[in-house]
């Protein structure tokens, strides 16, 4: 399989170590793209198109919202399946996920690199 034949996953994690986990578990199966911060995602998001995004919440003083929010306003780019990689998890039960594209949410806390593969297998 060649690069151009394998889905592009877009990783937004401020955690830079945590986040090169789990560009080495994807790698071999997806093109991996990752970026701290939203600036960044916006403009790989509007450039290289990915076919999934995962994504912290929370980022550096921000949190993905916002950038889910510009998402859903746009009919294209609102299609982009989502998982969230949070230690908040607990917290956003009363939340509607669903209204901002978010296919999955994974608990930091408990999962391991291999969830976070099931979960783009799962969805793309």
């Amino acid at each position: 399989m060649s690069i151009i034949d394998k889905p592009k996953i877009l990783l937004i994690d401020d955690d830079i170590w945590q986040s090169d986990i789990y560009v080495n578990v994807l790698k071999n199966n997806y093109e991996i793209k990752s970026t701290q911060n939203l600036n960044n995602a916006i403009k790989l998001i509007e450039s290289w198109s990915p076919q999934l995004i995962i994504a912290d919440i929370l980022l550096s003083g921000e949190t993905i919202f916002t950038l889910l929010n510009e998402l859903q306003s746009d009919v294209y780019l609102g299609k982009i399946p989502v998982v969230i990689i949070t230690n908040i998890a607990d917290r956003l039960s009363g939340i509607d996920l669903k209204a901002y594209g978010i296919n999955d949410l994974l608990d930091k806390s408990k999962i391991t690199p291999q969830d976070i593969l099931a979960a783009a297998r799962r969805i793309l």
